[in-house]
């Protein structure tokens, strides 16, 4: 919850500065020159910046992930045996009668 307040509070704050800066800016890049506003860079580069750290932290969920169910498989197994051990037990601690004779 924390990190969903924390990012809307940097939206917002994004949003405020870049409607305070309207400006018209000539971007350049290689041999293309374009001229827009600066709002749109901002918003542009606050929006790139976004999804390449999205896409970079991927791996590290994937990852997570693979180990959070490979761990809930192996403590589900493990309970399996436990159980098994239990009722291994159980029976070696059962009472024997004798055998009852005809006499």
């Amino acid at each position: 919850m924390n990190t969903l307040i924390l990012a809307f509070l940097l939206a917002l704050a994004t949003a405020v500065f870049a409607l305070q800066n309207t400006d018209s800016v000539m971007i350049k890049f290689l041999l293309w020159e374009y001229e827009t506003s600066l709002v749109l860079v901002i918003f542009g580069s606050t929006g790139i910046g976004v999804t390449l750290a999205l896409l970079a932290s991927l791996g590290g969920r994937w990852k997570g992930s693979r180990t959070r169910r490979s761990l809930e498989s192996t403590v589900n197994s493990q309970r399996e045996r436990i159980r098994e051990l239990e009722q291994q037990l159980s029976l070696a601690h059962e009472p024997t009668r004798p055998p009852e004779s005809n006499l």
